[in-house]
């Protein structure tokens, strides 16, 4: 009886031990989990201090993932070219989804799904959006490709997401969802402008008299950045406009004539008319623009601002036009051959 219960109480102590710490463990893993929230939104904090950023974070059983600057990604996000969509707490869906009179529907991994689906023995038709098809077999060439981008409903002021590119300076994760401003709306389209300066490029090779028609950084958006940003789908959604420009209003500097472009910077005119506030047209360089030199202001209102180039002539024809780090609109501008500014394509999408 004795022995029985020195091994009765030595059980019951190692059960509880054991439950104590399960327990433990728990707490320190909740409490590794550290939300910093800011105006912007909400950040993963390291042990260390950092931040997590184009990573994915799993945390309270949900999982979340973590954009170039480290805040919690919404909506619609595409991740090593797959789409995924998470609610406004930045928590991963799955399963059905219905959005803006669409239906979508979403892996276990969170993966959207397009093609014909078999979901609980019932085969579905979802279209090249994902967006479900009701009447497949009804649909002509041209209903399907009336949603190439998931969920995104085109309205002045949202954000978008199309193509990718290096932006957070790791390649050997893949490139990063390219995100745009919708800043206008017409009969044919939307015009869109990349969020955050993507690369660092010269107006202009070397310091000469050039114009939009002849600069380098005109055949460097038309060419390589459009083949590298852009796969044959998103292609299919950029339409080629008719660019042109007016003198400098202030310095009389000559525009050039009217070209035909996918990509394009704004003018003068464009970063007056779709801004409201010097500091709505603040944009801040990617880490991988930073890793070719992107200049930053040192200002401490404005820390880690960008200067970009628009297309317009600047006080003469070796001078072209941009916005500081403070957001205003340099109209006298910067040499054609200043190798520090910050790159903001600029597109228009078909509806």
């Amino acid at each position: 009886m004795t022995v029985y219960k020195k091994k009765h109480v030595l059980k019951t102590f190692l059960t509880v031990s054991l439950a104590l710490l399960i327990m433990l463990q728990s707490f320190a893993a909740f409490a590794d989990v550290v939300w910093t929230e800011d105006e912007k939104g909400y950040k993963y904090t390291n042990e260390d201090g950092t931040f997590l950023k184009n990573k994915w974070k799993k945390a309270d059983g949900n999982w979340y993932y973590m954009n170039s600057e480290g805040y919690r990604v919404t909506g619609w996000k595409k991740i090593s070219g797959k789409w995924y969509y998470f609610d406004k707490e930045g928590v991963m869906q799955t399963g059905w989804l219905t959005l803006s009179g669409k239906t979508y529907y979403l892996g276990e991994d969170g993966v959207m799904v397009t093609g014909e689906v078999v979901i609980d023995g019932v085969s579905f038709t979802f279209d090249a959006g994902g967006a479900l098809t009701e009447s497949p077999e009804k649909e002509d060439d041209e209903e399907k490709e009336e949603s190439k981008t998931p969920g995104v409903q085109y309205t002045v002021g949202s954000i978008v997401t199309l193509g990718s590119y290096e932006q957070d300076a790791d390649t050997d994760n893949g490139k990063e969802a390219i995100e745009w401003m919708v800043l206008d709306e017409n009969d044919e389209g939307y015009l869109l402008l990349s969020r955050y300066g993507l690369d660092v490029q010269r107006y202009n090779r070397k310091w000469a008299a050039v114009s939009w028609e002849n600069c380098t950084i005109r055949t460097w958006l038309n060419d390589t950045f459009y083949n590298t940003a852009f796969s044959a789908e998103d292609k299919s959604l950029i339409l080629t406009v008719k660019i042109s420009d007016t003198e400098n209003s202030k310095y009389g500097t000559e525009a050039g004539p009217e070209t035909s472009d996918n990509v394009f910077l704004l003018s003068i005119a464009d970063a007056n008319k779709y801004f409201t506030s010097n500091s709505a047209r603040m944009c801040k360089p990617t880490a991988y623009a930073d890793t070719k030199g992107a200049w930053h202001s040192q200002a401490t209102s404005t820390m880690m601002n960008g200067w970009w180039f628009l297309r317009s002539p600047g006080g003469n024809k070796q001078h072209a036009a941009g916005v500081s780090t403070a957001g205003n609109v340099d109209i006298f501008g910067n040499h054609v051959n200043f190798d520090m500014a910050s790159v903001r394509p600029a597109i228009w999408v078909r509806k």
